[in-house]
């Protein structure tokens, strides 16, 4: 009788403590912090500089990422700066409009692509133009080509 007595005796702290067990696993789960998981947009091409003026060093190529659009100009408010009086201070834009489709459009200079001059001050709307991968252009005396 004795053991029978010990084991009634026991069995609510027993309960009482799966429960609060139970109730901190519960609450630990629905307390922890969300971690979003965000996966950075794909890197779907780049930029190779391939000619420059005489004398300045080539940047180095250039990752570009879906979605993401990029200015290149002299001014240090560009992503992509080309140090050299040849280029305007915001010459161009880089973008995708969908994915793996790069487009250029001029914004204050003259754009060369395989002898078609994209010139935002002959047009005032001057149009973007899609680049295709290997696509050579010219911003100032920089080439440039789209991989």
């Amino acid at each position: 009788m004795n053991i029978e007595l010990e084991i009634i005796q026991g069995t609510p702290l027993l309960i009482f403590l799966l429960y609060f067990l139970l109730l901190s696993i519960a609450i630990a789960l629905l307390c922890r912090p969300v971690v979003a998981k965000l996966t950075p947009p794909k890197v779907f091409g780049a930029l190779i500089f391939l000619n420059g003026p005489s004398g300045k060093e080539l940047p180095e190529p250039i990752s570009l990422r879906s979605g993401r659009t990029k200015t290149i100009g002299r001014s240090s408010q560009c992503d992509i700066v080309l140090e050299d009086d040849s280029v305007s201070d915001f010459h161009a834009q880089l973008y995708a409009k969908k994915p793996n489709k790069m487009y250029l459009k001029p914004l204050s200079g003259k754009v060369i692509i395989k002898d078609f001059i994209l010139n935002i001050q002959q047009d005032a709307q001057a149009q973007e133009q899609k680049l295709q991968r290997g696509t050579v252009f010219q911003i100032g005396e920089y080439e440039i080509q789209w991989t």
